[in-house]
């Protein structure tokens, strides 16, 4: 089997996906675009929400599930069925017991950390699903320091909390998450991204290193690992890593990656003293979007 086989089959998605694998639909999965943007415009003096770009490629499901950790028990509905078919059958005593067991776990249900994080969580599942994330995230938070074991919870902050340019959080949530979930290699990649924009590009690149030979080898990760080098004042070994990937085959890669990379690749050679090669970078991604953050302004600067 091919690589590139391989991994399109470890990517499949299934039929029914689980909570987990929704909340890992938010944002860029795999890419850490959208922490990198914020970190181009930060280091380029950039207003953060100069052009609609850095929204637009953050994706959010319309609809949350509930996390798994959180799900309310169907066990009170099962044990009133049983109740109801037993007073089909004259069972009058037992069907009694029946609904004092329903009533008993009923409450104590009600009183447990799970059902008080569960109506936290639907509170801000409401805001959420309504686009007021701001306010979503102040019911999520509640319902993580309630239930702080949640590892769904976790990872719907981590991600949340990098949309709202919260990177600082977004690496707390993300940590936790792993403690508990150290095989998700997807995710991985925007921790590193959040670690970026965060001003820890020395951890970002630890993590981004120890990828799977066939995820640290993709364009959004070598163009993540570049961007650390970049941040490390490292630009030889930035430039070299980068040497590694070709943009020829475009079914290899999404156009969005393209230009990132190719935005990193001319940062690095202007650093490098190289000014005619950065230029060219330039003008490829002005071919594509002229709009693409401060290219047109790279290329046409204004003169006083």
């Amino acid at each position: 089997m091919s690589l590139k086989k391989k991994v399109q089959k470890e990517n499949k998605p299934s039929k029914r996906p689980s909570t987990t694998d929704t909340y890992k639909t938010m944002g860029t999965p795999r890419t850490g675009f959208y922490a990198l943007e914020y970190v181009i415009r930060k280091n380029n003096q950039l207003d953060i929400g100069e052009t609609p770009k850095m929204k637009t490629t953050f994706l959010m499901p319309k609809y949350l599930p509930i996390p798994r950790e959180i799900k309310p028990t169907i066990l009170p509905t099962i044990i009133i069925l049983i109740a109801l078919l037993l007073i089909t059958f004259n069972q009058y005593a037992t069907a009694l017991l029946a609904f004092t067991a329903f009533i008993f776990i009923s409450l104590k249900r009600w009183k447990s950390t799970n059902q008080k994080a569960f109506k936290k969580f639907m509170r801000g599942k409401d805001l959420f699903e309504r686009r007021k994330y701001d306010q979503a995230l102040n019911f999520f938070n509640e319902a993580a320091e309630i239930f702080p074991s949640s590892s769904d919870l976790q990872l719907l902050l981590g991600k949340l909390t990098a949309f709202l340019i919260d990177f600082t959080k977004s690496v707390e949530h993300f940590s936790n998450y792993f403690e508990s979930n150290h095989d998700d290699q997807e995710t991985r990649v925007e921790y590193a991204a959040s670690l970026l924009a965060d001003r820890k590009p020395e951890k970002a690149l630890s993590i981004l290193q120890s990828l799977p030979a066939y995820a640290k080898n993709s364009l959004p990760v070598v163009t993540l690992i570049a961007s650390c080098l970049l941040e490390l004042n490292k630009h030889e070994e930035a430039l070299e890593v980068m040497k590694n990937i070709s943009l020829d085959n475009e079914d290899e890669v999404i156009n969005t990656g393209k230009m990132f990379f190719r935005y990193i690749l001319a940062t690095v050679y202007q650093k490098l003293g190289k000014n005619n090669e950065s230029l060219e970078q330039y003008r490829l991604i002005h071919a594509e979007d002229k709009d693409f953050i401060d290219v047109a302004k790279k290329l046409h600067p204004v003169t006083e």
